[in-house]
């Protein structure tokens, strides 16, 4: 029985045994999908594989088996089903999880902990469970299948554009939340943004009495049935609608954003999307794409964000080359989408706790293209990205995504948090009467593994890789680090400005500076104004210090300047930073209601 504790420890409404078992059996039955969004999993035979998330290891021992709902590893004998991965890898109470996957599954949970009957005007059928789907492997299906589902889509978008385009009884209700969110007609029409009534057969209205009989309309998760079969209801009411077409433009599915969000709806799920269809995969679909292909060729990058609204609301303020994934981890599979049409990514994710971990997940399925992509990332404090625009306007977008932090410079820094959150986890969680940590804490040799696993998945010739693997190291094996800081602290040239640091170092160990050059160049973000000026820096002091002869110099300038040189992403991070922090953004500019241009 799952019980829900609230900060102050009184005890809330437990969530009933029923509730329980139907979400830990819709989770079961999605189990490829629950995992995937952690795990990079490949087909082989009826399971899946991966490298195994709970230790390090080169060859994948770990297996999700989706016929049975569950996962082992040979290696380290980690099993369990989707519930026990979401607590074990996230490190979720039970309770949350329970939540979580209500929420995504749209399982409503009672508040006031009574058992979950469903009433008869409610009908709430469970949908066939889809068949899992290699997220590295686009779906096989025929072009007549294709476009017969997506004729019947594309009636359903015509009744869900209906408000917006004529007077109906749901005009009103999208003026409003339009109005709410500063959104223009022209960004309705472009998104092609509709709207759905609260009644539960809506669409028979638009399909008559082929909403009982085509069978298409279940197969493109248009409509659901009762378990008996012997009703039809829709699988989407009473939100704001959003169609989602693939790279081609082919209508595949839509999602739902949650009209209201009072107390009354607090318990459905705020966005719903089209569940697997033959032609709606999440993993091979990225919302926004088909408008964005040119924007994201002209401008050079792709901006990455997780919300429907965040690429309606950024492609209205001047972002036009926003894409979203949706309602899932960004994957492999949607970096190959974009790979085709730019090398350089930006990920701009939630300020929340959530997005964080979502952005750390992203930098998983980065790390294997880091030889090939330039990514980079942007954190935001507390705030969603169409917030933050609306926030602070354009033009501090901009400078964000210009001074945007690259890969290296982030994973390190992301490196030092964790470790130092698991330092204070450690001390918090340690026993007083043994002085001996609990158990359930994440320890030094975890983290160990898992930081050194990530920078195997860079190709292994990659300058990158090289210098994380020596970085990561002198991170998590810091003591020698204190004798070379006494150093650097009795050298007066750490007081210098950055270039002049830059330059110096390089003038004064010219043969280390030419080993790290290639690795300077791979942390310098493409097509940002100061690179041109941190290269010739670079090269003129390291051709000073090899053309003329050196005067003596104190030890301590000599181990200053080695430390310098093997601190590259700080020093850039200094050099590249604007006048606010490169990775929290100011939010406290006035708020520009305007939308234009960029």
């Amino acid at each position: 029985m799952a019980i829900i504790r609230n900060e102050g420890g009184a005890r809330a409404p437990r969530i009933p045994d029923d509730v329980v078992d139907q979400v830990k059996l819709r989770a079961d039955e999605n189990i490829v999908d629950v995992i995937g969004e952690a795990v990079a999993l490949r087909k082989a035979g009826n399971s899946y594989v991966g490298l195994c998330p709970f230790h390090s290891e080169k060859s994948p021992s770990f297996n999700v088996v989706p016929g049975k709902g569950f996962f082992f590893c040979h290696g380290c004998g980690a099993k369990g089903r989707a519930v026990e991965f979401q607590q074990q890898y996230f490190g979720m109470p039970f309770p949350d999880v329970i939540r979580e996957f209500a929420g995504r599954f749209g399982i409503r949970i009672p508040a006031d902990g009574s058992a979950s009957r469903v009433p008869p005007q409610s009908p709430t059928g469970l949908r066939r469970p889809p068949a899992p789907v290699d997220q590295d492997v686009r779906p096989s299906v025929s072009s007549e299948r294709r476009d017969s589902l997506s004729a019947v889509l594309g009636e359903a978008l015509e009744f869900f554009r209906g408000p917006a385009n004529h007077d109906r009884p749901m005009s009103a209700s999208l003026r409003t939340w339009a109005e709410t969110r500063c959104l223009t007609d022209e960004s309705l029409a472009r998104f092609e943004i509709g709207i759905t009534s609260r009644g539960w057969q809506g669409l028979r209205e638009a399909f008559g009495s082929r909403y009982d009989t085509d069978q298409r309309l279940l197969d493109a998760d248009l409509v659901r049935e009762t378990d008996d079969k012997t009703r039809r209801y829709d699988t989407f009411r009473d939100r704001v609608m959003f169609p989602v077409r693939d790279v081609d433009g082919t209508l595949v599915g839509f999602g739902g954003r949650r009209l209201q969000d009072d107390e009354k709806n607090e318990r459905t799920p705020k966005y719903l999307n089209t569940g697997t269809t033959d032609i709606f995969h999440k993993g091979h679909l990225l919302y926004g794409l088909n408008l964005a292909t040119q924007s994201i060729e002209d401008r050079g990058y792709a901006l990455v964000v997780e919300g429907y609204m965040d690429v309606v609301v950024l492609a209205q303020w001047g972002f036009p080359n926003t894409v979203a994934s949706l309602g899932t981890a960004f994957r492999g599979s949607h970096l190959n989408l974009l790979r085709g049409y730019t090398s350089e990514v930006v990920y701009l994710f939630d300020g929340d706790a959530a997005g964080e971990r979502a952005m750390w997940r992203a930098v998983k399925e980065s790390l294997p293209y880091a030889d090939r992509v330039n990514f980079r990332f942007i954190t935001l404090d507390g705030q969603d990205p169409d917030e933050w625009v609306r926030s602070v306007g354009p033009d501090a977008v901009h400078d964000a995504i210009v001074h945007a932090e690259t890969l290296a410079p982030y994973f390190l820094r992301r490196v030092r948090e964790m470790l130092a959150q698991d330092g204070a986890k450690a001390t918090e969680s340690t026993a007083p009467d043994t002085g001996q940590q609990r158990p359930g804490s994440f320890g030094h040799q975890d983290r160990t593994q898992e930081f050194k696993g990530l920078v195997s998945l860079i190709p292994q010739r990659s300058h990158l890789r090289q210098f994380l693997d020596r970085e990561v190291d002198r991170i998590l094996a810091p003591a020698p680090e204190s004798k070379r800081t006494n150093a650097v602290e009795q050298s007066q040239l750490a007081e210098l400005p950055a270039e002049k640091r830059l330059a110096i170092a390089a003038m004064l160990q010219p043969n280390l500076a030419l080993q790290v050059r290639p690795a300077l160049l791979a942390l310098l973000p493409n097509g940002h104004p100061a690179c041109g000026r941190i290269i010739d820096l670079y090269d003129r002091g390291i051709e000073q210090g090899r053309a003329h002869g050196q005067p003596a110099r104190p030890p301590a300038d000599l181990a200053w300047a080695r430390v310098t040189l093997t601190h590259t992403p700080e020093l850039l991070t200094e050099l590249l930073a604007p006048t606010e922090s490169p990775h929290q953004v100011d939010q406290t500019r006035t708020r520009d209601r305007s939308a234009p241009s960029q």
